[in-house]
């Protein structure tokens, strides 16, 4: 499995986490702090998934580790919210990304930002969270998203996908 210098050099950086759901609700261990500022969002305005909004609260917010050892089976089936079988991956992909009537991902980030603005952990960050959340709206965040090679996923298949999103200002 190849993977290119470039996303070896961005692998552990906190903006590729906040492009992708980074960790499973179900393997959180979070301190007080956390809690608190969790129960602060504001979950009602839309239905997203928690655990991915918890997981960019707490990479905008502080500190955060990943553990790579497994903990517990994580078994999929049919009636999975989140979860797909690698054949069917792409199709799937493509099919919920267009079939949205929101694009949240760009969304739960410009709601972090502005509800968090001044407890955001670096200046890189809160202009990172920024073009992000304006990319929809704003021609040059539109042309840095798209084109940086900062704004990228783990791999190179998902930052193709994210790409894709983003042009068609789906992300």
């Amino acid at each position: 499995n190849y993977m290119c210098p470039m996303f070896k050099k961005l692998k552990n950086k906190p903006e590729v986490f906040l492009l992708e759901n980074a960790a499973t609700g179900c393997t959180f261990v979070f301190n007080d702090k956390l809690r608190t500022k969790i129960l602060m969002y504001p979950f009602n305005e839309v239905k997203l998934p928690h655990d991915e909004i918890i997981c960019k609260l707490a990479i905008a917010l502080g500190k955060y580790i990943f553990d790579n050892n497994a903990y517990i089976l994580y078994r999929q089936h049919g009636n999975n919210q989140i979860g797909h079988n690698k054949r069917a991956a792409l199709k799937d992909h493509l099919r919920i990304m267009f079939n949205k009537k929101i694009s949240y991902h760009s969304y739960v980030i410009g709601v972090i930002y502005r509800c968090y603005k001044d407890e955001i952990v670096s200046e890189e960050l809160k202009k990172f969270m920024l073009t992000i959340s304006y990319y929809k709206y704003v021609f040059k965040c539109y042309n840095k998203v798209l084109w940086s090679v900062k704004f990228c996923k783990h791999n190179f298949k998902r930052s193709i996908l994210f790409k894709i999103a983003v042009l068609f200002k789906k992300y």
